[in-house]
C-alpha cells in the first residue's frame, strides 16, 4: 500500500470512528488521554471536537498544544494516530457546524452558543497507519 492510499483509508476511517482517544500534556510534562466522541473532519483532516470550557484539556492545550488522535476500527483492524497542534477555537460557524453534524452535543449542552461549549481544533502534522493490507508495517507521513 502507498503512501496515498493509506491516507485515503485513514481519513475514511477518521470519520467513520464515532469514539476516539486524545492525549495531551498537562504542566509537568505528563500525558493524558481521555475518550471522545463529538467531532467534525475537514478535507484536509482537520479535526474540531467539543469539550466543556472548564476541562482539564483545555487548559492543558492552552499550555501546550502538542496532542495526539487515535482512532479505530471496531474490530481493531485498522488504527490510525495523528499527532499535531491542538488550539482553542471560538469561531462561531464551527461551533454551530460541528452542533448540527452531531446529534450526541444535545447530551452535554443546551445549545450551540452554550457559553461551556469549548472548541478544540487539532492540526495533525503526522500520521501513521495500520491496517490489513500493511501487514505487521506501520505506514508514517507527514502531513
Amino acid at each position: 500500500m502507498d503512501q496515498k492510499e493509506a491516507k485515503k483509508r485513514a481519513f475514511d476511517l477518521v470519520k467513520s470512528c464515532d469514539v476516539f482517544v486524545l492525549s495531551t500534556v498537562d504542566g509537568g510534562n505528563r500525558p493524558h488521554s481521555r475518550l471522545m466522541g463529538t467531532k467534525l473532519v475537514e478535507k484536509d483532516m482537520t479535526i474540531y471536537m467539543e469539550a466543556h470550557t472548564d476541562s482539564k484539556k483545555m487548559g492543558q492545550i492552552e499550555k501546550n498544544p502538542r496532542a495526539q488522535l487515535l482512532f479505530a476500527a471496531k474490530d481493531y483492524s485498522e488504527v490510525v494516530t495523528l499527532s499535531g497542534k491542538a488550539t482553542l477555537d471560538g469561531s462561531p460557524s464551527i461551533r454551530k457546524r460541528i452542533w448540527e453534524e452531531n446529534p450526541q452535543s444535545a447530551r452535554y449542552f443546551s445549545r450551540y452558543d452554550d457559553p461551556t461549549l469549548g472548541i478544540i481544533r487539532f492540526e495533525p502534522h503526522e500520521l501513521a497507519y495500520y491496517g490489513p493490507s500493511t501487514g505487521t508495517e506501520i505506514i508514517e507521513m507527514k502531513l
